[in-house]
């Protein structure tokens, strides 16, 4: 019994240090502008709300056309995010852009993370955190098309820090050993 007690906790330990292995967390709600080749330059402004487990991200992203744009530009698109996060890198698709108008098809998406300076090498997602990259379309009447597009995080999902986790485990840990140790008294 000692030996389980005893693993568990060196396991435990040694939590934080694998959690601070995990890429930056981007969940939370982004404030997205994107400049898109439609045959034209169309600028778009928007959101993402964006989940993320491990290094998968998945979300909302929804873009609104902005105001004196030539009417080539579609007026609004909407689509499902999946990405990989390598580090501060990413790449992943989004499928299912529909506008108003139609199907608007997929495109394929690569950027980077930025963290703030005050966030370190922290994996919490922190206000201030920016992405950028490049978008193409890869199927649907716009194929070929491609973009820029530039985010910020505006809401931090909130996330429990590595060493809460730690703590909230020893804790739990404790607490179940106090309830054995009494059980055989």
């Amino acid at each position: 019994m000692k030996r389980i007690v005893w693993k568990a906790a060196a396991a435990l330990l040694l939590a934080p240090l694998a959690l601070a292995a995990q890429p930056p967390s981007v969940e939370g709600t982004w404030q997205i502008t994107a400049t898109f080749d439609f045959e034209v330059p169309c600028d778009y402004t928007g959101t993402g709300n964006l989940t993320q487990v491990g290094d998968q991200v998945s979300g909302q992203i929804t873009l609104s056309l902005d105001s004196d744009q030539p009417d080539i530009c579609p007026g609004e698109m909407v689509g499902s995010l999946s990405a990989t996060l390598d580090g501060l890198a990413f790449t992943g698709t989004i499928d299912g852009g529909k506008n108003p108008g139609g199907d608007l098809g997929g495109s394929t998406v690569s950027g980077s993370v930025v963290l703030p300076a005050a966030a370190g090498t922290s994996a919490a997602a922190a206000p201030g955190t920016t992405m950028s990259g490049s978008s193409s379309v890869s199927s649907g009447p716009f194929t070929s098309a491609s973009g820029t597009f530039a985010g910020q995080l505006a809401a931090p999902a909130p996330v429990m820090a590595p060493v809460a986790l730690a703590l909230l485990a020893l804790l739990l840990l404790g607490g179940s050993t106090l309830l054995l140790v009494r059980r055989r008294v």
